[in-house]
């Protein structure tokens, strides 16, 4: 299988608020930054429109209203990515020493910390799979995201 052909998931961080969605969005393509976007909106249409064909992680305390979304999933969470990279290999013992200081809307807060420790998790798997690259020569491999049952 060539690189171009390995699909790289957008992952979309989704935080429901009543009429308000917080939609933060993490790019796992090689060569591109991981945080690409951050939303905020009452509009359903926007909200569906940017789910669509990416992962959802789900955040918050409104998970079962986020897979409500129509058009939204496959599903995934943070602690099911962690549990695949570290069971692949990666090792994640980089800790933040001090979480930036959060300065936006009050309503996203959540989803932008959750977006952080998902880009952690993107650049973990990206230089893990630069050296297993290196060594063996295939192709980078997608960050595994797997279903939420």
């Amino acid at each position: 299988m060539s690189e171009e052909q390995v699909q790289h998931p957008v992952l979309a961080i989704v935080d429901k608020h009543d009429a308000r969605t917080v939609i933060w969005r993490v790019e796992t393509t090689p060569g591109f930054e991981p945080l690409s976007g951050a939303w905020i909106t009452e509009s359903t249409a926007d909200v569906e429109n940017l789910v669509s064909g990416a992962v959802v992680i789900p955040v918050g305390e409104h998970d079962d209203e986020v897979r409500a979304i129509e058009g939204a999933g496959p599903f995934t969470s943070i602690e099911s990515i962690t549990a695949e990279l570290k069971k692949a290999g990666v090792a994640l013992t980089k800790e933040l020493e001090e979480q930036p200081q959060y300065t936006g809307e009050p309503s996203a807060e959540t989803a932008w910390a959750n977006a952080i420790k998902v880009t952690e998790l993107v650049e973990a798997w990206r230089a893990f799979e630069t050296r297993r690259r290196q060594r063996d020569g295939d192709e980078l491999r997608a960050l595994p995201t797997p279903p939420l049952e």
